[in-house]
C-alpha cells in the first residue's frame, strides 16, 4: 500500500498502543495548495505521521490538533479555513480547508474499514461538532447520490444544508506488471513501494528475487513468461527489462496483442528502432507499435545507474497514472494506448 492510504493502519495502531490520537484531512483547496484533497496527518502526543504540505499551514495544523488532543475528548471535530498567503505567510497564496478530528477509542467505523473490500468508501459528516463516519459499498449509500457525486473523488459533497466529505477507502493503485528481477527491476521495485501501485513481478529465474518483497509487490517465478503476459489485466501498466532481448521481444509481441495501459520497455533508441521492425514482420499492428515506450525514464538524466533509472522511471509512471486518471475522468477509453 503507498503511503497515502496507510492513515486507518496508523490510527489503529496508535489506539492499539494506547495512544490518543488527532486527524488532519485536507477537505477542499482553493488556487494554488501544497497537498490535493484527502492528505492527511495522524498525530500522537510527541509524533506524527504522513504531511498535509509543511510550513505554517502544517505547523499550525499541528498545533491545533495537539492543543485538541491535550482535552482527550473523544469524537471531536473542528472545520478549520486557511489562507496560505499574508495569513500564513507561505507563497501558495491559495486557501486550504482542513478537519481536525480526535480519538481516544477505536470508534466502530474504524473496525468497518479494517473488514471492508478496497473499493469501498467512506462517508465523513461535517458536522463541526463530532464525527460521524460511515463506511459503504457504492451501491449502498447512507444518503442519496448521483453518478456525478462519485467522479473525481475525495471531494466535498452538500446535501440538504449538510455538508459530507466522500473518498474512497483506500486510494488505488495502480497494477504494474514488471518483467525482469536484475540490478534495475530491483531498484524500480524499491522505487515504487512508497507510491500508489501494486506490482506484479515477474521472471524464470527464482534466485533474483530478494527474500523481502515490499508489501504490495507479488513475485511470480515462471519458465514462460510471453505467456504469462497473457494475463495482464487492461488497466495494468507493464515495464520489460529481462535478461534477455529476444525474451524482451517476445514479451513485448504477446502484450501488444492485447489490452494495457501502457507498455514501456527499457533500452536505447536503437533497440527501439529494431524491436518496432521485428515486431511489424510478427505481425503487429503499426499502431500498436507505436504505443511501446522506449526508451523509458524521463528526457534530461544521463546517469545510467539502477537507482537514477529507477526514480526517472517512477517519475513517468507518475505522470503516466496522471494521464490515465484524466481520461477516466472524462469518459475517454482507458485504453487508448492500445487504439492509436
Amino acid at each position: 500500500m503507498s503511503a497515502e492510504g496507510q492513515w486507518l493502519a496508523q490510527v489503529q495502531e496508535r489506539l492499539a498502543r494506547g495512544e490518543n490520537v488527532a486527524v488532519v484531512t485536507v477537505l477542499s483547496i482553493a488556487g494554488s495548495a501544497p497537498r490535493s484533497a484527502g492528505a492527511r496527518m495522524v498525530l500522537g502526543a510527541d509524533s506524527a505521521d504522513g504531511t498535509i504540505g509543511g510550513g505554517n499551514l502544517e505547523f499550525e495544523a499541528a498545533a491545533l490538533a495537539r492543543q485538541l488532543l491535550a482535552a482527550a475528548e473523544h469524537g471531536r471535530q473542528q472545520l478549520e479555513h486557511y489562507g496560505l498567503g499574508p495569513w500564513l505567510m507561505q507563497c501558495c497564496g491559495g486557501a486550504v480547508d482542513l478537519m481536525v478530528e480526535t480519538f481516544t477509542t477505536a470508534p466502530a467505523w474504524l473496525q468497518a474499514a479494517a473488514d471492508a473490500p478496497q473499493d469501498s468508501l467512506l462517508l465523513s459528516e461535517l458536522r463541526g461538532d463530532g464525527e460521524k463516519k460511515t463506511v459503504f459499498a457504492a451501491g449502498a449509500p447512507p444518503i442519496k447520490l448521483t453518478a456525478e457525486d462519485y467522479q473525481g473523488l475525495p471531494k466535498i459533497l452538500r446535501r440538504d444544508g449538510g455538508g459530507y466529505f466522500l473518498e474512497q477507502l483506500a486510494a488505488r493503485q495502480t497494477p504494474l506488471w514488471l518483467f525482469g528481477a536484475g540490478h534495475v527491476g530491483k531498484a524500480v521495485v524499491d522505487a515504487l513501494a512508497p507510491l500508489p501501485f501494486t506490482v506484479t513481478w515477474l521472471d524464470s529465474r527464482a534466485g533474483m528475487f530478494p527474500h523481502a518483497l515490499p508489501a504490495a509487490v507479488t513475485k511470480h517465478c515462471t519458465g514462460d513468461l510471453p505467456a504469462a503476459a497473457k494475463q495482464i489485466p487492461p488497466d495494468a501498466f507493464a515495464l520489460v527489462m529481462t535478461h534477455s532481448h529476444p525474451l524482451d521481444e517476445d514479451i513485448c509481441a504477446q502484450l501488444l496483442r492485447g489490452k494495457f495501459a501502457w507498455l514501456g520497455l527499457i533500452g536505447s533508441r536503437t533497440k527501439q528502432r529494431r524491436f518496432a521492425g521485428r515486431l511489424k514482420k510478427r505481425g503487429i499492428p503499426e499502431s500498436k507499435v507505436h504505443s511501446l515506450t522506449c526508451p523509458i525514464g524521463i528526457p534530461g538524466i544521463s546517469d545510467k545507474t539502477p537507482a537514477a533509472i529507477a526514480l526517472s522511471v517512477a517519475a513517468q509512471l507518475l505522470v503516466e497514472r496522471e494521464k490515465l486518471a484524466a481520461n477516466v475522468a472524462a469518459g475517454e477509453d482507458k485504453f487508448t494506448r492500445t487504439a492509436r
